[in-house]
């Protein structure tokens, strides 16, 4: 009987642990970081403490948050469009925010993420969906008359498909005549 493995030394000045997006919101909106509906994600993760590498990475491979050297990394596909970028930091965030204690290295592909998530996964979409496109905000918008799916994913600087899934887990219907 034994322990086997290393002990990840965490740097002790790290950030508590943060699970609640509407405190992460609630913060981001004090410090300036949520301007015309558009969240700063860049800016949450390097207040956390975290950097973020653009990397030549696999086509398969959207990103990763790793443990090195004593800080946190977020590194994104510099190929990828600059949209799949801010959903891949907000998801990667999302693990640091959510999972950091039970692991020290993700990696995430690009079709893993659609295609039979595991729950470790499923949770970081939601938590990046749900910051990158808060539910208040979507609500508002709607009201104000902004139905075009297009038009709204401009808004919250998303893909088209990031907005049509965080538009049907909110309950809204979609319409078939704009794909």
């Amino acid at each position: 009987m034994g322990v086997r493995g290393r002990r990840i030394v965490r740097n002790v000045n790290e950030p508590t642990l943060l699970g609640n997006i509407d405190d992460i919101i609630k913060n981001a909106l004090r410090d300036g970081f949520i301007k015309d509906n558009r969240v700063d994600i860049i800016s949450i993760v390097k207040q956390n403490g975290i950097m973020i590498r653009e990397e030549l990475l696999p086509s398969t491979t959207s990103g990763y948050l790793a443990f090195i050297d004593g800080s946190w990394v977020i590194g994104v596909n510099k190929n990828h469009s600059p949209r799949r970028k801010r959903f891949t930091i907000a998801h990667e965030f999302a693990h640091y925010c959510l999972h950091k204690d039970e692991k020290n290295y993700f990696v995430d592909a690009v079709f893993f993420r659609d295609e039979n998530p595991t729950s470790i996964e499923y949770a970081a979409n939601t938590f990046a969906a749900k910051l990158l496109m808060p539910e208040e905000f979507i609500t508002n918008s709607i009201k104000k008359g902004i139905l075009s799916l297009v038009e709204l994913a401009d808004r919250f600087n998303v893909s088209l498909l990031a907005l049509k899934s965080r538009i049907i887990a909110l309950g809204y219907k979609l319409e078939d005549d704009e794909e």
